[in-house]
């Protein structure tokens, strides 16, 4: 998994960090396809 923004992202906005990368992991276990 290569997603330096995403950790760039998180470090930057933690509280709002807990929502998006709750958000996008849903999305990405989902298809499981891409992660």
């Amino acid at each position: 998994t290569d997603t330096p923004t995403e950790n760039q992202w998180l470090f930057e906005n933690p509280l709002g960090f807990q929502v998006f990368s709750y958000r996008r992991d849903q999305e990405t276990v989902t298809p499981g396809g891409e992660g």
